[in-house]
């Protein structure tokens, strides 16, 4: 060991006015984003989804906007004669996570799940889900679907 001075902590210098100054603007600049907390969604376990949604809109070929949606659901492996088997992935791989609040409305809640969906086909992808409680209501409802590989 060197001299007793080496072992002391060096009390590091207070930040410069410009290091202040650049903090303060990328505060302003930047403000923080609205960090919302994951949680299951209330009810889970009794929500609805209407098969009609996913059979002649989510995984629909001719329909003028699900069709786009279809294809990259047929490549997991659902199907409009099988939408059934939609329903349950999303109710055991989706329904299970963690989702995010997107902060209540006059018309309810919305909340939106990121997770893995597993097809039929043992392909998989990240899917977001959405889902819906109305206001004064207590079983959420699906809304859609989508790649979720965007962010």
């Amino acid at each position: 060991m060197g001299a007793a001075g080496d072992c002391l902590e060096q009390t590091p210098e207070p930040p410069s006015r410009e290091l202040e100054n650049a903090v303060t603007s990328a505060k302003t600049r930047f403000p923080a984003r609205r960090i919302q907390s994951a949680v299951l969604i209330p009810n889970a376990d009794r929500a609805t989804i209407d098969a009609a949604k996913l059979r002649d809109y989510l995984l629909s070929a001719t329909h003028p906007v699900g069709r786009f949606k279809a294809r990259f659901f047929t490549a997991l492996g659902f199907t409009p004669d099988r939408w059934e088997e939609l329903v349950e992935a999303l109710r055991i791989q989706h329904l299970t996570q963690d989702g995010q609040s997107a902060g209540p409305t006059d018309r309810g809640q919305k909340y939106t799940i990121r997770a893995i969906l597993n097809g039929p086909t043992g392909q998989s992808a990240v899917v977001v889900s959405v889902w819906f409680i109305p206001t004064g209501g207590e079983v959420p409802r699906f809304v859609t679907a989508f790649p979720g590989d965007g962010r």
